[in-house]
Parts: structure tokens; C-alpha cells; sequence
């Protein structure tokens, strides 16, 4: 079988070079096994992330597959009445790794998830986004 159009196979099933020169027309496609594997690159099984807003607000949350494409859940409700529709129409957010594990229980995530919406006080309305747990304000003096 031939490997496609725009390579030829050398002598090595595992060694593949691109062909002398290539015509308009020819299609580029690289074969599966000159993809990059997963094992190429280093991902951590669970992560605590921060998620920061243009008005400072954060929300804390949890990735179980550290996806660099999940921002979280936080209420959308919630930051759509923080921001004006010009404000929305162009604005960056940041999301922070706060805590990483490759063999951290469901039980531990969650425990390092929650220790750090209370020590961040991202359950705090004036402070983020988090609504679990509930915000208890503090009366008296802190330690």
C-alpha cells in the first residue's frame, strides 16, 4: 500500500521521506504514524485550576482529564451580569493550574478543589464566582 500522495516509502516500513519536490496540487497529508502520540506529551490526570476575569473575579474548579480547552463551570448567569454587552464583546480570561496529580483520588481532587474556593474565598460573591460551598461571611476578628 502507498503511503499517499506527497511521500514515498524508503526501505524502512517505519521511515518515511518526503518526496524530491512536490507539484501544486498534491495533497499534504501525513500518515498516522508521524502524528504526534499522546505519550509525546506530558498530561496530568486531574487538575485544580483558577479561572480569572477581566474584573478580577476567579472561579475554582476541577479537571479530571487536565483539558487545555476547559474553563470551568462557572454560572453563566452569574458573569454575564458582571459585564456590560460592550464589555462582552472582547475580553481575556486566565486560567491558572493551581494544583496537579497524576494519582490523586476522586476524593482527594475534591478535597484540594475545596480547600482552595475557601482559602481563595472564591465562594465569596464579592470575590468570585463559586456558589459550593456556601459562603459563611466571618464575624469577629481573623487569626
Amino acid at each position: 500500500m502507498s503511503p499517499g500522495p506527497g511521500f514515498a516509502r524508503s526501505s524502512s516500513l517505519t521511515s518515511l521521506r518526503p518526496p524530491p519536490q512536490l507539484r501544486p496540487g498534491d495533497a499534504l497529508v501525513r500518515p498516522l504514524c508521524m502524528l504526534p502520540s499522546m505519550a509525546d506529551f506530558q498530561v496530568f490526570d486531574a487538575v485544580v485550576y483558577r479561572i480569572t476575569y477581566p474584573n478580577g473575579k476567579i472561579y475554582v474548579g476541577q479537571d479530571r482529564t487536565n483539558s487545555i480547552n476547559y474553563f470551568g463551570s462557572a454560572s453563566s448567569a452569574l458573569v454575564a451580569a458582571d459585564f456590560s454587552p460592550e464589555q462582552r464583546q472582547s475580553f481575556t480570561i486566565t486560567r491558572d493550574i493551581l494544583w496537579q496529580s497524576k494519582t490523586a483520588t476522586r476524593s482527594e481532587i475534591n478535597s484540594m478543589e475545596v480547600h482552595f474556593i475557601l482559602t481563595l474565598q472564591a465562594n465569596d460573591p464579592a470575590v468570585g464566582y463559586n456558589r459550593w460551598p456556601p459562603f459563611t461571611p466571618r464575624t469577629g476578628p481573623v487569626d
